[in-house]
Parts: C-alpha cells; sequence; structure tokens
C-alpha cells in the first residue's frame, strides 16, 4: 500500500474539474480510485491534521491542537494505520513528511522514519543506487539510518554513483590511554555467570560486548544478525538468561526479535541497544516487554549495571 501526503495541497487539479491547472498523473492515479469530493480538514493546522487522519480519531481525542504536541506524548494508546499494518506482519516504510513530527509513532514504523534534514530533498537518493531504490526494504533502513548519523555529526557525505559506491571523510578522535584490555579488566563493576545471548550485526561491537560480558564473569553467545539469534533461540529456549540486541539490524529489527522471543519465553529478559534516542525511549520499549534499553556507545559500566538490573528483576516463568 502506497501512502503519499502532500502539505497545503487544495484539491485545485484537474481531477477535481479544474480548467486551468494541468495535472496529468495524479489525474491518471484518481482515475484508477475513489475520489472524495467531501473530505474535510479536522484542523487547518499540519500536525493535528496528521494524527487525526493516520489514527481516524478527531482532535479531541489525539489531543493535538497545535504544531508543539507530538501525537505519542498525549496518546500514546492510540493505534495508528502504519501500527495495525505492522502488527499485523507488513513492513512499513516512512520516507519524507508523513507526521508533522517524524518521531511520535515510534511503534507504527518498522524502521526508523527519514526525513530530509536541511538541505536539498534529493540528498537521501543520490546516495542510494538504483537497484536499492526498486524496492525499500528494511535492510536499507540501516543505510538510511548511517547517512542522517553522518550529516547530523558533521562529517562529509559524497554522493553515490551506481558501481563505484561512495567517499566519506570520518575524523575519530585521537586515544589518551593505551591497552584497551586492561581499562576492561579493571573496575568494581557488578558481574555474574548467567548465560547472555548477544546480539548485532556489526562485528567490532559483537568482540567489545563479547569482551566486556565475559569480563564480567558471563558466558556469552553472539549472534550476527536477528534471523540468526531467533533461530538459537527457537533451538535452545531455555538456554538463556538475558538477551542483548542491537536496534536496527537487517531482515527484522530489534523491537521485532524481542517480540518473537517473548512469544516463545515472555519471562525472558531483554535489553535493546540503540544509537538512535529519538526513536526509541523507555515508554516504546516497555510495551514491547523489554526490561531496559543502552543508547550507544555505552561503557563496561553502563553494560554492567543494565545487565544486572535486567537479570534481578527477572519475572518467574
Amino acid at each position: 500500500m502506497l501512502f503519499i501526503a502532500s502539505d497545503d495541497l487544495r484539491p485545485q487539479l484537474g481531477c477535481y474539474g479544474h480548467a486551468k491547472i494541468k495535472s496529468p498523473n495524479i489525474d491518471k492515479l484518481a482515475s484508477q480510485g475513489l475520489r472524495f469530493d467531501r473530505a474535510y480538514c479536522q484542523q487547518a493546522v499540519c500536525a493535528p491534521t496528521r494524527a487525526s487522519l493516520l489514527t481516524g480519531t478527531r482532535p479531541d481525542t489525539t489531543r493535538v491542537y497545535d504544531l508543539q504536541t507530538p501525537l505519542n506524548t498525549v496518546r500514546p494508546d492510540l493505534v495508528s494505520i502504519p501500527h495495525h499494518f505492522r502488527k499485523h506482519g507488513y513492513e512499513t516504510i516512512s520516507l519524507g513528511k508523513i507526521y508533522h513530527h517524524e518521531t511520535e509513532d515510534p511503534l507504527g514504523w518498522s524502521a526508523p522514519p527519514w526525513r530530509v534534514r536541511g538541505g536539498r530533498g534529493d540528498d537521501y537518493w543520490r546516495y542510494l543506487d538504483p537497484v536499492s531504490l526498486i524496492g525499500v526494504r528494511q535492510n536499507d533502513a540501516a543505510l538510511r539510518a548511517a547517512y542522517e548519523r553522518d550529516l547530523k555529526s558533521g562529517k562529509k557525505v559524497a554522493p553515490s554513483r551506481f558501481g563505484r559506491g561512495a567517499a566519506f571523510e570520518v575524523f575519530l578522535p585521537e586515544a589518551v590511554s593505551g591497552d584497551l584490555s586492561n581499562e576492561i579488566r579493571s573496575g568494581g563493576e557488578p558481574g555474574g555467570h548467567e548465560r547472555i545471548l548477544f546480539v548485532d550485526d556489526e562485528e567490532l561491537v559483537v568482540q567489545l560486548g563479547e569482551k566486556m560480558l565475559k569480563s564480567l564473569g558471563y558466558e556469552v553467545t553472539s549472534r550476527y544478525g536477528s534471523v540468526e539469534a531467533l533461530d538459537t533461540v527457537r533451538v535452545e529456549p531455555r538456554k538463556y538468561d538475558l538477551v542483548i540486541t542491537d536496534m536496527t539490524m537487517p531482515d527484522m529489527t530489534g523491537l521485532r526479535l524481542a517480540e518473537q522471543i517473548h512469544g516463545m519465553r515472555p519471562e525472558l529478559p531483554v535489553i535493546l541497544c540503540t544509537g538512535y534516542s529519538e526513536f526509541v525511549n523507555e515508554a516504546v520499549v516497555g510495551q514491547y516487554g523489554i526490561r531496559c534499553f543502552m543508547t550507544k556507545p555505552y561503557s563496561r559500566a553502563d553494560l554492567a549495571a543494565a545487565v544486572r538490573r535486567a537479570l534481578d528483576t527477572r519475572r518467574a516463568p
């Protein structure tokens, strides 16, 4: 299903009988569907109208009346159209301005919403090769997120050329300390001997996470993707005491992985790790039964405290 939202588009189009407006493409699209001649905005402001349309409720129900109030801050219980589709197995992707605030429906999207940030609107399309543009799949979400992260951090992002790739300039801070392994072995952080499944699609993150957890005394099994991790839990659902997973991964997000795992073991604690705290917060992860989330990058002390807290508050099976 394709949903197109356009700001300030009045029905002065050829398909609505306007004599001077030439709009052959949208006229052709309209001729294949149902045209509403008496459809009205719920409120003459962008945010309330979008929230109303996407939830099927009036502004008096959403309690969104202005441009400053995201929907999820006043009515996080409302199930939107994209959230309904996603709950029933569909993949939902948000490109451009769907809600007024891109973070106001965090449960509605299979991947963090993408939106142009200052600059030209074709930046994103030049960043992807034509093969990726054929269908916006969930594994493209990691590319979109990486692009957005690079822009926010001030890194130079070069346009792609099909078949040739893209060039990036990355500046890393100079190391001020010596051996990282000494730092990992030091400290008085709480540890344990439980069995932990660690999931991330980045090899270096997996290696470092595994090293830190083992230094705390835990028995660690690592997997380099959500599908592989889910298969591992299916084979031995009672083997693990805790799952630590990344949020944005190919094939399945960390939130979806947590849903699938809790379908087999509702009491198994899950910690979600993310670099996109605007999209994921305590309120969101709580609805998925996730004990806590950590924002990347995290320290050994942060990891130790989160793991111990999640393990010590386990529910009885």
